[in-house]
């Protein structure tokens, strides 16, 4: 075989690395008391000096430095960071990019038997930033003895090159944002919302994908999702086609506790041309899922980029990532393949290993990037295509040989033979010891076609909907996978739900519901049910649970939703107890220790913590509120049952939730700041038990701590519908009016300190497109705010949305941008959590819950129930309230199918002839069936009944300067200008003229 250059250097570094090298610290973080540290020198004349630490572009040398010797017992000052010769940086490990640099005292300045030292210091901030992030602004020491090493000074001979151009991937209009820090600062002091702004003086205007897309560069940056169904340990990709599985068991650095046992297996595909190694510059590669032959778009990753040659020659390189379980373990399956490259290039694959990120701050680990850094693992082959670590375990599997190299301090090579241009990966996602055999390209071929049929079955059942718009398809097929991926999940030997990934593998109970609602929404109403009765047992609605107030509402309008759009009764008559059981206790509840409550106490629910991160004692206007929405929604489904043993819960838990909506419009009109412009609704009443201290309101409200979390809470309180648009009583302007005037929002997203924390944006999107339905002024707002979650909200090239991320600066700077992309393969995720809720890392991960919350927006644009005062379907459905105009383009077509309603199951069918006949024609299918009773294969009919069908048909903005207005005529009524109602009557086709 043909060994070029590169593997004859690095062939005698496949011996372990020294033991005292590795076990001993190699790098320490120095104390800095009041920002300042000190290190004493050691050394000769020759090299006197101090060796740094630097990842990538990041510097954890010292700001700034004073060097002084010791003269009868005192500490002198004799120079600066002048006086200093700071060396070239040699690298330490390869894909990690950690360099070591030296900072020396000159041959002219040192003598021998002196004692030396330097006095150093950061200014604070990422490289000079300030007043950001303690846990990358540190100044990091790497012992001298590592560099010393075989596998270390070996690698002075190699480097790793980038193909490509930075962000060259992004569209051209994404590439030119890149606001300036004046610019960036007035962003960000904004009271307004500087990209919803257009809508007060032009309420119409239609605002493009790309236009949305130009306000701030994307969270491509992102870890995208390869998973399987009810994954509960998936695996991860970037962008530049590294990935990575987590697994269970020590990670042998013993800086994790026990029950974070888990460590991250990462691996970092490359080139081998001549001398160098070969990787994609970040943001670079195009990124895809794969569309089947029905036009779903799979969970399965491709990656490409190319290599120019200096003779002009250009490699493509295509990688594709997928997971599917084989032999009963689950699997990250990679293909790599080299096209038109030249004899003796190979692939090449860095590993590694570091602590998982399950963290938030653990008062027994310094702050510090170092075990991150340092963690070591111990590989060896079984065979030349099978590599394991010391207890046995699986690491990969390949259809090729390959070497395995130990390089730098703790990464390892594995060096694929010359001569393979198509390279096929398995890498188990856990713990297993049964692979003992290489991977075939017939094995890979079967996993794949297992993944094909097992994720076009899932996405072909139930509701689907064929859109004018590849974005839209893309998200809403993306956003059932994951849902179906990491939502439901084993915990501690039971099925339980989750709120995302990795870190986010964890139930609260708010946000989980979301995902249920929207599978029983687009059809998928057996695994709604499943997940809904997760949601009610006995564990999650659990009253000495810190979240149990909001999960006891909350859980019965999802179960209630569920009952509704799959019209089991038998189901609804199995939950029912539970439902009752929380009906009964939010009864309860409103009168405990009545006589000891406050005037303003009176009537709601007990006082708590006010919710989510927030401890603080309060009465919860949250709270109180999902348990009233929960008392409505089950009044309700269990009247419309007609479940004779449900009837008379209904009569009490109607009359009761009618009394406690009563009571909350009164303290409402209470607690209302009428002095703030506008006027201000505090959500947290009667903080720290203090009567009379509600909540004040906040100039900016990101500036204040208890800020932010109403920021978060107000757009879920809209969720609920207890304010309503224009309502005297209780509009729901005192929430958005605020929001919109107070600094809470950008493109339409919550912020939170100085980053968004788009996923609690729910609420405030779904008001919009609420009004949308009520006025057609409103539709254009509503779908800027909608297309802005799909876009800013959710990263492009995974459509992963995560909880907080960074804005101000990292999206709206290239330079700042620039760094968190090349940082986010090693970002360390949470760790601290002040380093997290402040936006100040690239942390992110995928949420199932946001996908889930995704779809419920999509859904309630393309069909939704109208609602009454009490947020109950009122007997109407409204078809495309808030879509883009250019769906209706000439010949463009809408293709909705199987959607269960309140009313039944219906199908729409939209064409546009708007340029040839001046027409589009409609049809729908209506049914009251909404499936079929298990067991039996029972029709199980709709229990609302159906009175009136809403479409809504705007024209593009170009069409609209040839066409006025739509030509009314009978059997149509219009509603306004766009709008018109159609026939009530189990199928229709009709021609809309313009």
């Amino acid at each position: 075989m043909n060994r070029i250059l590169i593997i004859l250097v690095l062939l005698t570094l496949r011996i372990s690395i020294d033991v005292q090298a590795t076990e001993k610290p190699w790098l320490r973080p120095v104390v800095q008391v009041a920002g300042e540290g000190t290190i004493e020198i050691t050394g000769n004349a020759a090299s006197a000096g101090v060796w740094f630490l630097r990842f990538g572009n990041h510097s954890y040398e010292p700001d700034w430095l004073i060097l002084e010797k010791k003269e009868q017992d005192q500490w002198v000052k004799i120079g600066d960071q002048k006086s200093i010769v700071i060396g070239s940086p040699l690298t330490i490990n390869l894909f990690q990019e950690l360099k070591a640099v030296r900072w020396m005292i000159p041959e002219s300045i040192y003598q021998m038997g002196v004692n030396y030292r330097f006095r150093v210091g950061r200014k604070g901030g990422i490289n000079g930033q300030p007043d950001r992030d303690g846990f990358w602004d540190q100044i990091i020491v790497v012992e001298d003895s590592v560099l010393n090493t075989d596998p270390v000074t070996r690698l002075r001979k190699i480097q790793i090159l980038e193909s490509g151009k930075f962000g060259e991937a992004l569209p051209p209009y994404v590439q030119k944002i890149n606001n300036t820090s004046e610019e960036i600062k007035t962003l960000m002091e904004s009271l307004t919302d500087p990209v919803m702004e257009v809508f007060k003086t032009t309420p119409q205007k239609e605002l493009s994908w790309e236009e949305l897309a130009s306000k701030v560069l994307p969270l491509d940056y992102q870890k995208i999702l390869i998973a399987g169904v009810n994954d509960t340990d998936p695996g991860f990709a970037y962008q530049n086609g590294q990935w990575f599985v987590t697994w269970s068991g020590s990670d042998g650095t013993q800086i994790m506790p026990e029950y974070y046992n888990q460590i991250d297996s990462w691996f970092a595909p490359a080139i081998v041309i001549g001398k160098n190694i070969i990787r994609p510059a970040p943001l670079s590669a195009k990124t895809s899922f794969y569309k089947d032959q029905n036009g779903h778009y799979l969970p399965l990753l491709t990656i490409e980029w190319s290599c120019l040659l200096a003779n002009k020659q250009e490699i493509k390189i295509t990688q594709r990532l997928f997971e599917e379980e084989m032999d009963g373990i689950p699997q990250v399956f990679v293909s790599m393949k080299m096209e038109n490259a030249p004899t003796g290039a190979h692939f090449i694959i860095g590993h590694g290993i570091r602590p998982n990120t399950h963290l938030w701050d653990h008062y027994g680990m310094t702050n510090t990037p170092v075990p991150f850094f340092t963690a070591q693992d111990k590989l060896a082959k079984s065979s030349d295509f099978v590599l394991q670590d010391e207890i046995k375990s699986v690491v990969l599997r390949a259809n090729v040989p390959f070497l395995l190299i130990h390089s730098g301090v703790n990464e390892t090579l594995l060096d694929f033979d010359a001569g393979y241009q198509q390279l096929y990966l398995a890498v188990p996602q856990r713990r297993t010891d049964q692979f003992i055999n290489r991977v075939t390209p017939e094995d890979f071929l079967k996993a794949y076609n297992k993944f094909v049929g097992k994720w076009n079955g899932f996405l072909s059942k139930g509701a689907t909907a064929e859109l004018p718009s590849a974005e839209w398809n893309r998200k809403i097929d993306s956003w059932l996978s994951q849902m179906n991926s990491i939502t439901k999940i084993q915990s501690e030997g039971q099925e339980q739900l989750s709120y995302g990934a990795y870190l986010y593998k964890a139930f609260f109970g708010i946000e989980e519901g979301w995902p249920i609602m929207a599978l029983a929404q687009w059809g998928k109403g057996e695994e709604a049910k499943q997940e809904a009765e997760i949601i009610l047992s006995k564990g999650n609605l659990d009253k000495s649970n810190y979240h149990h107030q909001y999960r006891n509402g909350l859980s019965s309008w999802y179960a209630a939703t569920v009952a509704q759009l799959t019209g089991d009764r038998e189901w609804l008559r199995k939950i029912s107890p539970t439902l009752i059981s929380n009906g009964n206790w939010t009864i309860q509840a409103r009168k405990e220790k009545d006589a000891e409550r406050s005037v303003i106490g009176k009537g709601l629910l007990p006082s708590h913590i006010y919710g989510g991160d927030v401890s603080t004692p309060a009465y919860s206007l949250y709270s109180s509120a999902t348990c009233q929405k929960g008392l409505t929604e089950t009044a309700d489904v269990f009247k419309k049952s007609k479940l004779p043993e449900l009837q008379s819960d209904a009569v009490v838990f109607d009359k009761e939730a009618l009394d406690f909506q009563k009571r909350l419009i009164e303290v409402f009109d209470e607690v209302l700041n009428t002095q703030s412009t506008p006027a201000f609704l505090p959500l947290a009443l009667e903080l720290d038990h203090k009567e009379g201290n509600n909540e004040k309101a906040y100039n900016r409200l990101t500036e204040d701590h208890l800020g932010n979390y109403w920021n978060l809470f107000a757009p879920m309180f809209l969720h609920l519908g207890i304010l309503r648009y224009n309502d005297p009583q209780r509009p729901s302007q005192w929430i958005t009016n605020y929001l919109e005037n107070h600094g809470g929002l950008y493109a339409g997203l919550p912020r939170f300190y100085s980053g968004l924390d788009a996923v609690y944006s729910v609420g405030y999107t779904d008001e919009l497109l609420e009004r949308s339905k009520v006025e057609l002024t409103r539709r254009s707002k509503a779908l800027a705010a909608m297309e802005s979650f799909m876009i800013n909200a959710s990263s492009s090239n995974g459509n992963t949305i995560p909880e907080v991320s960074g804005l101000f600066p990292e999206r709206l700077n290239q330079a700042d941008y620039e760094r968190v992309v090349r940082e986010s393969p090693w970002n360390f995720g949470m760790y601290n959590v002040d380093r997290y809720l402040k936006g100040y890392n690239s942390f992110t991960e995928p949420l199932g819950a946001g996908a889930g919350e995704g779809l419920l927006l999509i859904r309630k644009s393309l069909i939704d129930e109208m609602k009454d005062e009490n947020g109950l379907p009122d007997g109407g459905v409204f078809f495309l309230s808030s879509v883009p105009g250019d769906w209706l383009k000439e010949g463009k077509e809408i293709k909705l199918t199987g959607f269960p309603t309140a009313y039944g199951t219906f199908d729409l069918y939209v064409k546009s002839y708007l340029t040839s006949k001046r027409q589009v024609e409609v049809d729908y299918k209506y049914t009251p069936v909404l499936g079929k009773e298990p067991g039996t294969g029972k029709d199980l009919l709709a229990w609302n009944t159906l009175n009136k069908i809403l479409i809504r048909l705007v024209p593009s903005p170009e069409d609209l300067q040839l066409i006025k207005k739509l030509k009314i005529k009978g059997p149509f009524v219009s509603r306004d200008e766009w709008t018109i109602q159609l026939p009530v009557k189990e199928e229709g086709h009709f021609i809309v003229k313009f």
